[in-house]
C-alpha cells in the first residue's frame, strides 16, 4: 500500500513488513511539500513534456471549490499547461456547486451553473431531480489521470479503456423523458475487490484535502492476462448525492486499462488468488 496522506506532521516516514506487503507511509504538511513529492516533468492532462517558455500553472486535482474553506488545506496539486487547465474552468465550477450541496453551501442565484429540473418518469416511483449540462464521467476521468500521475509518475493516455461510475444515477434523455441506466454487475464486483484488498493491505492510496478526499486503487490481472486498475473515490459523503428515494445508494468506482501494462511500482491485488472474507452489507459502497 502506498499512501500519500496530508497531515500535520512533516516527513514522518514509517516502513514495516507484514505477511502480505510492505507499506510506505508518506505524510505531508504543506502544499509545497506535497508538490515536491509529486513534481512532474509533463502535463498530466495532455502528456506533453514541459519545455522552456511553456505557460505552466498549478491545478488542484479535485477543484478547491468543492471543499469547505477549512478543508482546502493539504490539497493535491499538479503542474499543467495553462491552456489545458483553463479548458476545464466551467466544468470545475459546476462540479464545485454540485458537491458543495452536501455541506449546505449554495451559490447566489446569479451565479448558479447547475441546470436542474424536476421530472416525473414512468420508470421510477417518485419525481426525479435531473441534473444536465455536465459529464460526470468525464470529470472523474480527468481526476483519475491526476491520481495516476501522482502515484506512478506517468501519463495516462486518452485512449485508455475505462469505465467510471459516478455516485449518482446516470441516464439519457430521449425526447421529453429520461431513461436511467441499470446498475451493472461489475459495480458490486469492483466494490468487493476494493474492500477485500483494503483488508489485505493491497491498495495504493491518496488522501488529501484535510482527508475529505480519499482515492484507493489496486491492480488485478484479467483472464486474458492484461492488467486493469480498479479504484474507488470518496469526497465527503458524496454517495448521498444520488436520488435515494428511487435508486440505491452507491459510491464512485471504476476501472481502467492503460494501453501499456501495469506501472512497475503499482500494487498487485490478491483477490484472484485468496478468498478474503469481508463485511459487505452495502455492495455498492466501497467505503462502507
Amino acid at each position: 500500500m502506498r499512501v500519500f496522506r496530508a497531515t500535520d506532521r512533516f516527513w514522518n516516514s514509517n516502513r514495516w513488513l507484514s505477511l502480505i506487503n510492505v507499506e510506505e507511509m508518506i505524510e505531508i504538511k504543506t502544499e509545497k511539500n506535497l508538490r515536491s513529492v509529486q513534481r512532474l516533468s509533463f502535463c498530466y492532462l495532455c502528456g506533453k513534456e514541459f519545455r522552456q517558455g511553456d505557460k505552466v500553472t498549478r491545478d488542484h486535482i479535485i477543484p478547491k471549490a468543492v471543499f469547505l474553506t477549512q478543508d482546502r488545506t493539504k490539497p493535491l496539486i499538479l503542474p499543467t499547461h495553462e491552456k489545458c487547465n483553463q479548458e476545464q474552468s466551467i466544468t470545475d465550477e459546476i462540479t464545485g456547486q454540485l458537491i458543495s450541496t452536501l455541506n449546505k453551501k449554495y451559490p447566489a442565484r446569479k451565479n448558479i451553473r447547475l441546470k436542474l429540473s424536476i421530472q416525473n418518469e414512468s420508470n421510477v416511483r417518485h419525481p426525479v431531480l435531473v441534473l444536465e449540462g455536465i459529464d460526470l464521467r468525464g470529470v472523474i476521468a480527468r481526476w483519475i489521470k491526476g491520481f495516476h500521475a501522482t502515484l506512478y509518475h506517468e501519463y495516462l493516455p486518452h485512449n485508455t479503456k475505462h469505465w467510471f461510475e459516478p455516485p449518482v444515477s446516470v441516464g439519457q434523455r430521449k425526447g421529453n423523458s429520461v431513461v436511467f441506466n441499470k446498475i451493472g454487475p461489475y459495480i458490486p464486483l469492483i466494490v468487493e475487490t476494493i474492500k477485500k484488498n483494503r483488508k489485505a493491505g493491497r491498495l495504493d492510496r491518496i488522501e488529501c484535502f484535510n482527508s475529505k478526499c480519499v482515492y484507493e486503487c489496486t491492480w488485478e490481472r484479467l483472464d486474458d492476462g492484461r492488467w486493469a486498475c480498479f479504484f474507488a473515490l470518496k469526497i465527503y459523503d458524496w454517495e448521498n448525492l444520488g436520488d435515494l428515494l428511487n435508486f440505491p445508494k452507491k459510491g464512485c468506482v471504476g476501472w481502467y486499462m492503460p494501453p501499456t501494462s501495469k506501472p512497475e511500482s503499482a500494487v498487485e491485488g490478491v483477490t484472484r488468488f485468496l478468498e478474503i472474507p469481508c463485511r459487505n452489507t452495502e455492495p455498492l459502497n466501497p467505503f462502507e
